[in-house]
């Protein structure tokens, strides 16, 4: 009996193992089987056979961006939807938005791209239908919108596919399933653009509301007087990226515009588009960290580069704002991975060239060519436009541009000593720049606030800055002004020394209406450089409070001396404040 009962114990115990480890297996098929693992899926719309201001660039990029899914990021086509020109009614976008969102499940990676026309809130009609973000922008203009002509423009009357009534619903149900999901917008949502650009002949993608006018310095002033109002950011995994700011215009790279600019693959394609897939292929590096993974605020900041280059007047807006981003989405990894799926090394950014390359093909003074020459770090160059900074006399006076054809300053031809000292400002500011990114750990998500404009301010408007850095921080804010003075923004006074706590906003120097910082003249660009060290620079009791000094300052010299033994040790942002005159009214004195 013993033994018949011990042969039973390990009888019944065998089987019970064998059950167990079916089970597990089971378990283990399900959970890998493609019915259950994160899958991909892409919604893709483009619309660019408007029957009036038709656009070039839509179509293709639907192609570029179905094939860079399917061959650089592991898509499977069949779980790539695209909806092109005649597709792309209002009924037929919203019905595959409710089918994507019904398909998706936690973890999936999900990318929903629209390209085409767009248009804004700012007339009354559209008053109570803005977009889904936090500034409430606008909608897409589908293939069936209703387009009349008025006052000699094209408007759009209805039919638009609306941010908060249509986007924001099916979003927010997507967001509560759990997916990694980002929403690419290569289209306006936003006025004219009031910043200069270099690229005029690039047709715009905005259409007008009825009455509605175009938005330019006025409309800068009516943001002034009365800011817009944000709601909370709404999501807790979307990713939006959209191609501009609300008071720029999205850019069309047409069949007539492709031999002076380029795209990757020699096609019709939206500006920001044609940045992104670059990003995206690996032709344009955006590794700044150099860990292997492409997140989306150095994808952002590759395209935003690369479009300020080129002169087409919009930059990439990265959302949720950073100060609402306390889940870090925009240091997330691209589509849930941040890898190619080929398993291709990410190449990091093009490092700062060594010199700052100063172009003046027009200009004929030989004072002023020997001028330039001799300042150090500057290399002058011959070729029209190719200049990190373009010079050009304009009614005898020497005007500074940027690439993108910002207006940087203007001086009087024969004032020597001050061309000298602004290209001599510029070009240490240059070096600054190719040492802070040689030596940064990583990107600082840092903005100018507010932000409906791009970075474009008046005079005597009021702005701070929101920066997070990724751990506790000693943060620095450096600005070169208009005139080629630096002044130390942050910190102004001794406590601010004190570091910042990680992984939260904060308001620099803060956000009460006593600590804003009021724009001041020349008209023309500031450029703010802001570190988040990991520790206290050495230097940093020299600089605190300083206004308008020379670069060349002991003091200035000894903090950036300093950076190359900080390398490893800060995040860092670099951005550009361009501040314009009040519009004068007719008749006022």
């Amino acid at each position: 009996m013993k033994t018949n009962l011990s042969f039973w114990n390990i009888s019944t115990g065998l089987k019970t193992m064998c059950a167990q480890l079916l089970a597990w297996v089971i378990l283990a098929v399900a959970w890998c089987s493609p019915s259950l693992a994160a899958q991909n899926l892409a919604l893709l719309v483009g619309v660019g056979d408007y029957a009036a201001n038709k656009l070039d660039g839509p179509s293709y990029d639907i192609d570029a961006m179905a094939t860079v899914l399917t061959q650089r990021w592991g898509f499977a086509p069949s779980n790539i939807k695209t909806l092109k020109d005649q597709a792309a009614t209002r009924a037929g976008i919203l019905a595959a938005m409710d089918d994507l969102v019904q398909r998706a499940r936690p973890d999936d990676r999900v990318l929903i791209y629209f390209s085409g026309h767009g248009t804004s809130d700012r007339d009354s009609l559209n008053a109570k239908r803005s977009i889904f973000l936090p500034e409430g922008t606008g909608a897409f203009v589908p293939i069936d919108a209703v387009i009349s002509v008025s006052g000699g423009s094209q408007v759009v009357q209805d039919k638009l596919v609306v941010g908060r009534l249509d986007l924001r619903p099916r979003l927010l149900k997507l967001d509560a399933k759990g997916a990694n999901a980002v929403f690419i917008a290569d289209a306006c949502y936003s006025g004219e653009l009031v910043r200069s650009f270099k690229q005029k002949g690039l047709p715009q993608r905005y259409l007008a509301q009825p009455g509605q006018s175009n938005p330019k310095l006025d409309d800068m002033q009516a943001a002034t007087n009365k800011p817009s109002k944000s709601e909370p950011y709404a999501y807790k995994h979307l990713v939006f990226l959209s191609a501009s700011a609300k008071g720029e215009t999205a850019r069309d790279i047409n069949k007539a515009n492709l031999s002076m600019l380029p795209t990757h693959d020699g096609k019709p394609h939206g500006a920001f588009t044609d940045a992104l897939i670059r990003v995206m292929t690996n032709k344009l590096g955006a590794d700044a960290d150099g860990d292997g993974h492409l997140s989306y605020l150095e994808l952002q900041t590759a395209a935003s580069t690369f479009m300020a280059d080129r002169g087409y007047g919009h930059s990439p807006q990265l959302q949720p704002p950073i100060a609402e981003d306390s889940r870090s989405l925009s240091g997330q990894s691209v589509l849930g991975t941040g890898k190619l799926a080929s398993g291709e090394a990410l190449q990091k950014p093009p490092a700062v060239t060594p010199r700052l390359r100063v172009g003046a093909p027009y200009i004929t003074d030989t004072v002023v060519l020997a001028l330039i020459d001799r300042v150090p770090g500057i290399e002058r160059v011959k070729e029209r436009s190719a200049g990190d900074i373009n010079l050009n006399n304009v009614s005898n006076q020497l005007v500074l541009r940027t690439a993108s054809d910002d207006t940087v300053t203007a001086v009087r031809m024969d004032d020597h000593p001050k061309i000298a000292h602004v290209l001599s400002a510029l070009s240490t500011a240059h070096r600054l720049r190719g040492l802070a990114q040689q030596g940064q750990r990583s990107l600082l998500p840092c903005a100018i606030n507010p932000a409906d404009f791009g970075g474009n301010f008046l005079i005597g408007q009021e702005v701070n800055f929101v920066v997070r850095p990724d751990r506790a921080a000693t943060i620095v804010m450096l600005n070169l002004d208009a005139n080629g003075k630096w002044t130390t923004l942050y910190p102004k006074y001794p406590p601010e020394q004190a570091p910042l706590a990680g992984n939260q906003a904060h308001f620099i120097p803060g956000n009460r209406p006593d600590q804003m910082i009021e724009v001041t003249g020349p008209e023309g660009m500031d450029t703010v450089f802001v570190f988040a060290f990991d520790e206290p620079p050495p230097a940093l009791n020299d600089i605190v409070g300083l206004v308008g000094v020379d670069l060349q300052d002991a003091r200035m010299s000894r903090f950036v001396s300093g950076l190359t033994q900080q390398a490893g040790r800060y995040t860092f942002a670099r951005l550009e404040l361009r501040a314009f005159k009040k519009p004068v009214k007719p008749g006022t004195p």
